[in-house]
């Protein structure tokens, strides 16, 4: 009696749609170069994230990314870009506006630059940020910084200036916490977080949240400020 062969496994439909290797590589072939992945930018440059160089950078492409970009891992509507300008509002104020000190202009470029190698790289949350295996990505991020003062004509932070920027930057989070989140939706944790921080000031609070006026505001701050730093330099 003969036997009966047994019928084929089907493939699950999603199997059957997932495109082979050979595909992939084929399908993603033009962004690699040499076995380095690049991107394409919004004014059309050629960027490589892991190897930024300053050639690669613009300003317009940083404004866009970094508006683009949900801080807290996309659990907010607030972008980088917005908690970047907050961040350089903050360490200016007390400043007399279009009076500033080449060294107030420029610590409000470091605050508005901050995050800016995520406009390459995206915006990893800290708790991953941290972890020893994520090395790569830290390693990148100062390389795409290097990079980035350098096409915009910017000496590198002082240790003084770069620890007002990161202390800033820890007051904005914390009053961001304190604002996009109401209480019953903040876990009780994050008070333990909120005790790091204290200042006996109020960091800026601003949201520009029409569409295109958060990317247009950085701009606006970033000419303000080179401007008034070119202004000292005459």
């Amino acid at each position: 009696m003969a036997t009966k062969s047994k019928p084929k496994p089907k493939k699950s439909r999603l199997a059957a749609l997932s495109p082979s290797p050979s595909a992939l590589r084929l399908a993603f072939s033009p962004y690699l170069t040499g076995g380095a992945a690049w991107m394409n930018t919004h004014t059309g440059k050629k960027a490589y994230p892991y190897d930024l160089q300053p050639d690669q950078v613009c300003i317009e492409d940083i404004a866009v990314g970094l508006s683009n970009i949900k801080r807290f891992g996309g659990m907010t509507r607030f972008s980088v870009a917005q908690h970047s300008l907050n961040v350089s509002l903050s360490l200016l104020l007390g400043a007399e506006p279009n009076k500033l000190k080449p060294e107030e202009a420029l610590l409000g470029l470091y605050g508005l630059l901050h995050d800016a190698s995520e406009a390459y790289l995206g915006d990893l949350i800290s708790p991953l940020k941290n972890l020893p295996m994520f090395a790569f990505y830290r390693e990148a991020e100062e390389q795409a910084m290097k990079a980035i003062y350098t096409a915009l004509d910017l000496p590198p932070p002082s240790p003084v200036d770069a620890n007002l920027v990161k202390l800033t930057d820890a007051a904005c989070l914390a009053d961001e916490m304190d604002r996009l989140w109401p209480k019953g939706r903040r876990h009780p944790d994050w008070v333990q977080k909120e005790g790091l921080v204290k200042t006996d000031w109020t960091p800026v609070w601003q949201t520009y949240e029409a569409k295109g006026e958060v990317s247009d505001r950085f701009l606006y701050e970033y000419n303000y400020l080179t401007k008034q730093l070119a202004r000292n330099k005459r």
